[in-house]
């Protein structure tokens, strides 16, 4: 192989009921992915003391593969987060917790996810291999939410009858090797996703509470600039729906709270 392991201060291979291999690696407060083809580390970003957390990274246990869930700050000042399942050729997706149970909110939200490049959140929009777009750039709301996971639906909040519990889930499968990142759509009600982007193309910011607007985990992603995602632990995430630019945000981030389950299939 064609990495230096004495370098690293702890290293891990992980096999999956399929037979692959996963591996993982830190080196000064580093989290490296390892190919075991070529040797080659690719650096996750950094672990320790800053503030940061990797969930679930490595773990493998009765067929379950739990993606890194990278640059997750769980604090005050909000949280990103982006599912890495790089390491699995296809998995099934699960809802772990019905979402009914954890949140409270007035509006009728609708959680999903979209397909990233990297763990940045940049988006390949012609899937040329090339990122095209940033979080913050003008377009980038639109082409999550157009290239979105159309199974992956979970509407949380509101009225609960309307909330999207394990069971209506459904089976739902993702692509193996790709990033993956969730979103929000505050008060989206009965709407689908493609129905906002007719009513409100640009995701422009909100000029009252009650407006239809999508948020990120990432926030420079988000037009009030403001964070909407908190990381609840045990790789629970809850959405704030209230604009931040506004002055009229509670902050709970429990208006559409969700854990999403991933198992090798």
């Amino acid at each position: 192989l064609g990495t230096d392991f004495g370098s690293f201060s702890g290293f891990d291979i992980i096999s999956t009921a399929e037979g692959t291999n996963a591996a993982f690696a830190v080196s000064n407060s580093t989290l490296y992915s390892i190919d075991l083809q070529t040797g080659a580390a690719a650096n996750l970003g950094t672990i320790g003391s800053d503030g940061k957390t990797y969930q679930g990274l490595a773990t493998v246990a009765n067929a379950l593969f739990a993606p890194t869930v990278v640059s997750v700050t769980p604090n005050n000042t909000g949280s990103s987060a982006i599912y890495d399942i790089t390491g699995a050729n296809r998995v099934a997706v699960n809802l772990d917790n019905n979402p009914s149970v954890a949140s409270s909110a007035a509006f009728d939200n609708f959680v999903g996810l979209y397909e990233v490049a990297d763990s940045s959140g940049g988006i390949d929009a012609n899937g040329d291999g090339i990122v095209e777009l940033l979080p913050g750039d003008a377009a980038y709301a639109r082409a999550a939410i157009a290239n979105r996971v159309n199974n992956v639906n979970i509407r949380a909040g509101g009225n609960a009858s309307n909330d999207t519990t394990p069971t209506n889930f459904g089976n739902v499968f993702l692509t193996g090797g790709k990033f993956y990142a969730p979103f929000v759509i505050a008060n989206l009600g009965n709407l689908t996703p493609e129905e906002f982007l007719a009513q409100n193309p640009n995701n422009q910011a909100a000029t009252k509470i009650d407006d239809r607007v999508a948020y990120f985990g990432i926030s420079s992603a988000n037009p009030d600039g403001a964070s909407h995602l908190r990381s609840l632990g045990n790789n629970t995430f809850g959405f704030e729906d209230l604009p931040g630019n506004l002055g009229n945000s509670d902050n709970d981030f429990n208006d559409a709270v969700f854990q999403i389950g991933f198992k090798v299939s």
